[in-house]
């Protein structure tokens, strides 16, 4: 009797499934829904681990463009995520938008239950935003609140060096861009290049020239160090070195950079010099160089000053040296 009954049961079973032969999935749609619901999760977290660490090697690459939009993506999909929202600031930092990096660091979303590691990075940027936007009452002890947390910080180093160079604090900023340079192997070429523009800044040429190489020599093909050292050599008079081997427009921008410096300098002939050479060889596109040139005769007039460069200098051309072709 109980094979019997077994038998029934088996053929039952088999009826059953015989029945529904065309519909195999008899999930219920309540549960199938759950499933899509958890796949789509874990897709979503899968997707955003990807683009934080994808974000992240290109901001360490400094492909600063891509790593901001990798940042600024996840950051908008999941605004709960503060490591996105810091590489989102620090990317916009690195890309001088620092209304943008001002905005991202003032969101203190998800900020109290953040890893104190964290919280150290988001005060490191909060007050490099301030400061480039001019929101930090006291630079220097924004600065240093976030140093007590972040002395590995490169930027938060070579912003108090900028600090001091602004209060001709000579020796503290030196001091200070090396601690930068102790901070860490990340961004001691920019720390070497502030070195030098301290020294520029006091008319210190030679030692300036050679950290402006050495900044160019750690970190090769970056602009702004062979500019540096371009301006550094025009103040110096060594015209030929300053403009070898650039066109005709970037040495009209290195002669008007050179004699800016030396106007805030107040030296007067030097300045004159240069920026005459500026719309010398590119009238068009010194609109600058015409203005930092009538802010000196403005500066000379004002000391009762006169200057014979400004009456001779376009009837002898001679006395500026090889002229380069204008553009």
């Amino acid at each position: 009797m109980r094979r019997y009954i077994a038998l029934m049961s088996t053929a039952l079973t088999l009826t059953a499934c015989a029945a529904v032969d065309v519909k195999t999935d008899v999930t219920p749609d309540s549960l199938k829904d759950s499933i899509r619901l958890v796949e789509r999760q874990t897709d979503t977290g899968l997707d955003g681990v990807l683009t934080l660490t994808k974000a992240q090697a290109d901001f360490n690459a400094e492909r600063y463009d891509d790593s901001y939009n990798s940042f600024q993506l996840l950051a908008l999909k999941e605004p709960q995520n503060i490591d996105a929202r810091i590489g989102w600031g620090n990317a916009s930092i690195a890309l001088n938008l620092f209304e943008k990096a001002y905005e991202i660091f003032s969101n203190r979303l998800a900020l109290d239950t953040a890893s104190t590691a964290q919280k150290h990075a988001h005060l490191a940027g909060l007050v490099l935003a301030e400061i480039a936007t001019n929101r930090a009452a006291d630079e220097e002890l924004r600065l240093n609140e976030a140093l007590e947390y972040n002395l590995h910080d490169v930027r938060l180093w070579n912003a108090l060096g900028r600090f001091h160079d602004k209060q001709e604090n000579w020796v503290p900023a030196q001091r200070t861009y090396i601690k930068a340079l102790n901070a860490g192997p990340k961004g001691q070429s920019s720390a070497v290049n502030n070195l030098g523009m301290s020294f520029l800044k006091q008319g210190q040429y030679n030692m300036a020239l050679e950290k402006f190489e050495q900044a160019a020599d750690l970190k090769p093909g970056q602009n702004l160090y062979d500019n540096n050292r371009r301006l550094t050599l025009a103040l110096m008079s060594n015209y030929a070195a300053a403009t070898g081997d650039i066109a005709p427009q970037k040495a009209a921008m290195i002669f008007n950079d050179a004699g800016f410096i030396a106007l805030t300098q107040k030296k007067y002939e030097t300045a004159e010099s240069l920026l005459t050479r500026a719309i010398d060889i590119s009238p068009h596109f010194n609109v600058d160089a015409e203005t930092n040139l009538s802010e000196l005769k403005a500066q000379l007039a004002a000391l009762d000053i006169n200057s014979p460069l400004i009456n001779s200098a376009q009837n002898n051309p001679q006395d500026w040296g090889v002229r380069l072709p204008t553009p």
